[in-house]
């Protein structure tokens, strides 16, 4: 990997203090540790740079580097006021609320009136200038777990930066290169994935996660027989880690050695026996390597975790047919899907049945827990109207349930558009990056006229990462700017979900151009061009 020259440290003190605040106040969080860095080897208890430190890790989301840092300064400082708030709300921020009382107690009014901006005020007229320093490695274990959330949460760019940033200072850091590897396969770049998972091995032979990555890559790649050299040796190797334990059985499941697969499946489960992936995992390898007996062990604990789940109770049946001498099928999908008409027929069942004892009825539950886990989309939607029409109470704690989920953001935009359309001031808390959060609702009044449309932009946005500061602002204002034209628009044949995606390009939002737009609400960039013509022209 490239490794940048760490060069001396000829600038004053103030020119590395200035240029972190300028990096910081510009979201560049990586380069503004840099400059502070370099100012702390000048003056290492210097409280003014150790705050904005802890201050940007705060920004990074990296709370606990952030504590450590406060944690110095409160040792040269006892009652430092400042690092006793940063201190509370990266307590609050953790979910933490008894230490987050404990520093916040005796501060209070302070933290009302202080303003962290303050500290990154001003612009500075600074020459282009980078001061590369090594990562301290106590820190980079912080920046791991960071670029390991990342790229877990599909927004690989930013893992990329995490892994980046970390070999600039250690350049033979296996962790590091090996997720980047990841990032190759992923991104399709499969030729430098199989080079980089090499290169990996070559450090050190044992390397699991290298040899699962090479594996991978030449799947990917279609090369069938190094593939399988590659999966051979991974099988001499002794896996114990529980991350390399779930890579190994992915690759075995991939070249279909499914008692290689079954074994380390439940060497996993001894140390996480109630992991109901991984329980399905075993399961459906167990079933593919002829041990139907550990097969219905596997499904019947997961039954037991999650009882009268229609996946399981269909392949319990499966396996019971298999024990009973007639088998229904060779092979099962690691991933327990049901065959596509078993599908199609829950989803006539669905559409055709009286939901008037959904409550009670355990058989009908099993189903709608079915079309909600699938994520069907449309027929979730008719599920939860029918829901609403026999118990709105029930049907809202269903909802509340659902957004605090971890279902993609096509289901959960459209669970909340519905929860706001029947509960409009209930507060709700939504699964957002990870993280349980309350919905911020829009603080300005919302068009009359463009209520739906709005809405529909707001439910999108509200359950994807929007880095944007005061983007509820800015969809309120662009929906209010069509205001007038709204009547024009539905008349010419425009529906809600296209005066949606006109709203949101009105918005002019970072992270949306048109190819997203068009995504989101599903239109055609043509028909977003001429919503558009009809308004601007």
């Amino acid at each position: 990997m490239k490794n940048k020259k760490i060069v001396p440290f000829k600038q004053k003190y103030n020119f590395y203090v200035d240029g972190g605040l300028k990096a910081a106040s510009e979201g560049n969080y990586f380069k503004a540790l840099k400059y502070l860095f370099a100012a702390n080897d000048k003056k290492p208890s210097d409280i003014a740079v150790l705050t904005h430190i802890a201050i940007v890790y705060q920004k990074m989301g990296l709370y606990e580097a952030s504590n450590s840092v406060l944690f110095k300064i409160l040792s040269l400082d006892k009652v430092n006021e400042c690092a006793c708030i940063l201190l509370g709300q990266n307590y609050s921020l953790m979910g933490d609320s008894l230490h987050e009382l404990y520093y916040l107690k005796n501060f209070s009014e302070i933290s009302e009136d202080f303003d962290f901006s303050e500290l990154f005020d001003g612009s500075f007229n600074v020459p282009h200038f980078e001061q590369v320093y090594p990562l301290p490695k106590h820190l980079c274990e912080a920046l791991k777990q960071r670029g390991a959330k990342m790229l877990a949460d599909g927004r690989i760019k930013e893992a990329a930066e995490c892994f980046n940033e970390i070999l600039d200072s250690h350049p033979d850091d296996a962790f590091s290169k090996n997720h980047l590897c990841q990032i190759l396969i992923i991104n399709g770049k499969l030729a430098q994935a199989v080079e980089l998972a090499k290169e990996n091995i070559l450090a050190n032979k044992k390397d699991v996660f290298a040899w699962c990555n090479l594996a991978m890559a030449l799947n990917f790649l279609g090369n069938t027989s190094q593939m399988n050299d590659a999966v051979d040796h991974i099988e001499t190797l002794d896996v114990y880690r529980a991350e390399d334990l779930k890579r190994v059985i992915k690759i075995f499941s991939l070249s279909s050695r499914h008692c290689g697969a079954m074994n380390a499946a439940e060497k996993y489960l001894k140390e996480f026996p109630y992991d109901s992936d991984y329980l399905s995992f075993c399961g459906a390898a167990a079933y593919n390597c002829g041990e139907f007996e550990k097969a219905k062990d596997c499904f019947l604990k997961i039954d037991v975790i999650f009882p009268e789940t229609q996946v399981i109770k269909y392949h319990l049946e499966l396996v019971q047919s298999a024990l009973d001498g007639n088998k229904v099928c060779d092979l099962l999908p690691y991933d327990l899907k049901m065959p596509a008409e078993e599908e199609e027929k829950t989803r006539d069942y669905l559409r055709r049945t009286d939901y008037s004892d959904i409550w009670t009825n355990k058989q009908k539950e099993r189903y709608v827990s079915w079309a909600f886990n699938n994520e069907e989309t449309e027929l979730s939607l008719f599920i939860l109207d029918e829901l609403i029409q026999t118990d709105k109470s029930k049907a809202k704690k269903v909802m509340k349930n659902l957004l605090v989920q971890d279902y993609g953001w096509q289901m959960k935009s459209m669970v909340l558009e519905k929860f706001i359309e029947f509960f409009p001031k209930e507060e709700i808390f939504i699964c957002k990056d990870g993280y349980f959060m309350p919905l911020e609702m829009p603080k300005k009044k919302i068009p009359q006229k463009n209520a739906l449309a709005f809405w529909k932009v707001f439910c999108v946005l509200s359950v994807l990462f929007v880095e944007e500061e005061n983007w509820i602002d800015k969809i309120v204002f662009a929906s209010s700017s069509l205001e007038c034209r709204t009547d024009f628009l539905k008349e010419n044949g425009f529906s809600d979900r296209e005066i949606a995606a006109l709203i949101l390009r009105v918005a002019k939002l970072a992270d949306f151009g048109e190819p997203q737009i068009c995504a989101l609400f599903k239109i055609t960039y043509q028909r977003l061009a001429e919503i558009t013509q009809y308004v601007f022209d």
